[in-house]
């Protein structure tokens, strides 16, 4: 009678086999690896894309020193575009906002730091611009700047929609911040008329 023990242990032992055999059982692994390999390294190259699309864009407002306009904006999602070939039709959100370490109406410090919009705009998705209230639920995400500091914030969002079709198409949203270099970023749609800067 043989043993169970000494069977499995015969078995483990035995270093012959059939290379065709042992090939085909082992196909489908190798090829799940290898394109679960392609896939995941080509997520990282579409979210390290839009980063650096929101770094450029942040950049590029952070030296601006004329006024913004929605022209301006415009030409930013062209760009957006241009840098995301995987996505022609990404999310762009480009806000600036104003540090207060006081309180708005007495002048005293205020206990709790706080940021207000100055302007937002927003192209290619339906998310609306950021107001005062949701500034609240980021104040966490941005650094502590001196009191009237400003911050550039883009957000952006791009589609990234998997080779493999067994995978679930996602939205790969990014945030970036930068400081103005020089003076603030005003928005103004009317350059003629100086009231309607939003500084």
């Amino acid at each position: 009678m043989i043993r169970p023990g000494r069977a499995l242990r015969r078995l483990f032992q035995r270093e012959d086999g059939n290379a065709p055999i042992e090939l085909l059982f082992m196909s489908p692994l190798l090829l799940w690896g290898l394109f679960g390999t392609l896939v995941y390294f080509d997520a990282f190259r579409v979210e390290a894309t839009s980063i650096k699309t929101g770094l450029t864009i942040a950049d590029t407002l952070s030296r601006e020193r004329a006024l913004v306009n929605d022209a301006y904006i415009d030409s930013m999602y062209e760009l957006q575009k241009f840098m995301n070939l995987h996505d022609r039709s990404p999310g762009l959100r480009v806000t600036v906002v104003r540090y207060h370490t006081k309180d708005d109406l007495t002048g005293f410090l205020d206990a709790t730091p706080h940021y207000h919009v100055v302007w937002s705009e927003v192209r290619g998705t339906d998310r609306a611009p950021l107001t005062d209230q949701d500034m609240s639920s980021l104040v966490n995400d941005l650094p502590i700047t001196n009191d009237g500091g400003r911050l550039i914030i883009v957000e952006t969002w791009t589609t990234h929609a998997p080779a493999l079709k067994a995978l679930p198409v996602t939205t790969i949203p990014t945030f970036t911040f930068a400081a103005p270099r020089d003076v603030n970023v005003c928005f103004n749609n009317d350059p003629a008329n100086p009231l309607t800067d939003l500084c």
